[in-house]
């Protein structure tokens, strides 16, 4: 078991999920599973209200997700492939997932969300809430200790025996986000 990275993610112009994001989860997703966005956005999809582009460069270091935030209400999430997916029962507490975010904010008051959801039909968790940092890239990091989320519907056990959805907090603004 690894951590994974989900890439860079710019929020707020939001380059989300920019450079790599990174999962380390267990068979049948075996070890570390990442996004880079150098070529494409691999199969990454944002919900929200949003202008959703692949930029080859502005990343961390290269390529990266980037979402224009049309501050019309919806909170906007990247949606992690299916390659994320998965029987994660092999992860330990040592084990992570990361992201990258570049928040440039616009207008507006901050917002905090939760890093990452992580579902199947075991139940639901969340990772603490973050508001990262203007101009700079971050790096979010939260291992896949039971103690750093909270479990929200269902157990965390029967969560990490099959997780069929992680979702990337990208809105961190109530406002204008480039």
């Amino acid at each position: 078991m690894t951590s994974s990275t989900l890439g860079s993610i710019r929020a707020v112009r939001c380059i989300f999920l920019c450079a790599s994001i990174l999962v380390f989860v267990s068979s049948p997703v075996a070890g570390q599973v990442s996004t880079t966005f150098d070529a494409d956005l691999d199969g990454w999809l944002v919900t929200g209200d949003n202008s959703t582009q692949w930029q080859a460069t502005g990343g961390n270091p290269d390529g990266c997700l980037d979402v224009n935030d049309l501050a019309t209400g919806q909170l906007n999430w990247a949606i992690a492939p299916s390659r994320y997916h998965g029987d994660w029962t092999g992860a330990t507490t040592a084990d992570s997932i990361s992201v990258d975010y570049l928040l440039d904010r616009l207008s507006g008051s901050f917002l905090s969300n939760p890093t990452f959801i992580l579902s199947g039909p075991g139940g639901r968790a969340e990772s603490a809430e973050i508001t990262p940092p203007e101009l700079v890239w971050t790096t979010s990091t939260v291992t896949l200790d039971p103690n750093e989320w909270t479990v929200t519907s269902g157990d965390w056990a029967s969560l990490m025996a099959n997780v069929t959805s992680v979702r990337v907090g990208g809105e961190f603004v109530n406002g204008s986000e480039e």
